[in-house]
């Protein structure tokens, strides 16, 4: 979303999920998803996706300065 993107696709988390626990897999992998998503976005100090647009293209060039 930082260099511009409209959407991002997960691929195939959630079919790992389904073949390893139906229901709930899909649901664990959709939290790891996001909870793997907050720790990203708390490391580059953004706190919500409309920051993260925002920030563009300088959010990633600030992190690979560092």
């Amino acid at each position: 979303m930082a260099i511009c993107a409209d959407f991002v696709l997960l691929g195939r988390a959630w079919a790992s999920g389904l073949a390893a626990g139906d229901e709930a897999g899909v649901t664990a992998a959709i939290d790891l998803i996001r909870a793997e998503l907050r720790i990203s976005m708390g490391l580059t100090g953004v706190t919500d996706i409309a920051m993260l647009k925002e920030a563009g293209r300088s959010i990633i060039d600030r992190m690979e300065e560092s």
